[in-house]
């Protein structure tokens, strides 16, 4: 199938229809759902994904140095996350920590990133040049959907502070990091991106304890941390771009 934005968007808005029945109907069905049902039907998207977008063109360009930057900024995140809670104090960690309970989340939750992300990038990758902005509006909505659970949130009654908590707790982040994926799938492919966030999750899955921050410190530092290394791959791409466009001018003069 040759690149098309009609298909790619018809295609991302029936995503939006399999999230709104994934959250409001089919994650009532416990286990089943988590266990079975969810990671199967990102496998079956991936595997139609893969057979009816042809392979891509090499997009490993700066595939090395943006993993290393992830890999930096993780590990920074790591730090100041953890010792955040020399300022206010820690708890226990509220997630599963032991073997059983970090293969059960690789299992239920990594197969997700994984599939996630090479959705993403197979998608953004389906269109020429003059469509890839819409294409990317568009996706970085439809996974914010997918990551704010939005679907589940609609249905239940909020208070003011509740949606303003939800806005900048979660939303804001949310939409943050998907802008910082979206960007690294459009400059290079999808395994930074699953870096990126299982090195994020593993500090909740095997950390003893967690900080006890504020909700608004919490999201600050969610909030900034992809900020900054959207930027700076940002100033990357655009600096080596420029060397090497002011190397052919120079070589063609």
């Amino acid at each position: 199938m040759q690149k098309s934005k009609n298909t790619t968007i018809i295609f991302i808005v029936i995503l939006i229809i399999f999230f709104y029945i994934n959250q409001t109907f089919l994650s009532s069905l416990g286990n089943i759902y988590t266990f079975i049902i969810n990671p199967l039907s990102f496998i079956g998207i991936v595997v139609i994904l893969k057979f009816m977008i042809p392979p891509l063109y090499n997009t490993n360009k700066y595939k090395k140095e943006i993993i290393q930057y992830v890999l930096i900024t993780m590990l920074l995140y790591a730090v100041i996350y953890l010792l955040s809670g020399l300022f206010t104090g820690y708890g226990r960690n509220p997630y599963v920590s032991d073997i059983k309970g970090i293969i059960t989340n690789l299992f239920c939750n990594a197969t997700i990133f994984c599939a996630v992300e090479y959705i993403r990038y197979k998608l953004i990758h389906n269109v020429y040049k003059n469509d890839e902005k819409i294409i990317f509006v568009l996706l970085v909505v439809a996974f914010s959907i997918w990551d704010f659970k939005f679907f589940n949130i609609i249905t239940e009654q909020l208070s003011v502070y509740t949606i303003f908590k939800q806005t900048f707790y979660a939303a804001i982040p949310i939409i943050t990091k998907n802008v910082l994926f979206t960007y690294i799938s459009l400059k290079s492919d999808y395994v930074p991106s699953i870096v990126y966030e299982l090195l994020y999750h593993i500090i909740l899955w095997i950390s003893p304890i967690l900080p006890k921050s504020p909700w608004v410190l919490e999201a600050m530092i969610n909030i900034i941390f992809p900020l900054i290394l959207l930027m700076y791959i940002r100033y990357y791409i655009y600096k080596k771009d420029r060397f090497h466009f002011n190397k052919i001018q120079i070589e063609s003069n």
